[in-house]
């Protein structure tokens, strides 16, 4: 596992909040190492507000966690379908999988950690 630095303290008023280019949405972005367009790993927290497609990040591997919310269903192309529910269940797969994330019954708050590069989990 890459060695980031000691333990950091990330306040929630530091987050930046930015609207989905699809408008179905907000990512609070918490974090990024290295910071800018090229980072080794990423955590945000995505706010969704209706059902929508997320985006393609080749190279990239995601893990997505039910926060809050009544749960997620996540509709992959190739058929799979996965549903996250309360409390805090999650799953793992490629960014470059197509994916369209459902809220059920209200909108879900889901964590987001993304690892670019070689594929490592805590």
């Amino acid at each position: 596992m890459p060695d980031f630095g000691p333990a950091r303290h990330l306040p929630a008023h530091h987050h930046t909040r930015e609207r989905w280019h699809n408008g179905a949405g907000w990512t609070r972005r918490i974090l990024r190492l290295p910071a800018g367009d090229g980072w080794a790993l990423s955590l945000s927290i995505a706010d969704i507000e209706e059902t929508a497609a997320y985006s393609c990040l080749p190279g990239v591997q995601r893990e997505q966690v039910l926060l809050s919310g009544d749960g997620l269903r996540l509709e992959f192309t190739d058929g799979e379908v996965a549903t996250l529910l309360p409390p805090h269940q999650r799953i793992r797969f490629a960014g470059d999988r197509g994916v369209t994330g459902v809220p059920l019954d209200g909108p879900p708050c889901a964590p987001s950690m993304r690892c670019g590069g070689r594929t490592w989990w805590m």
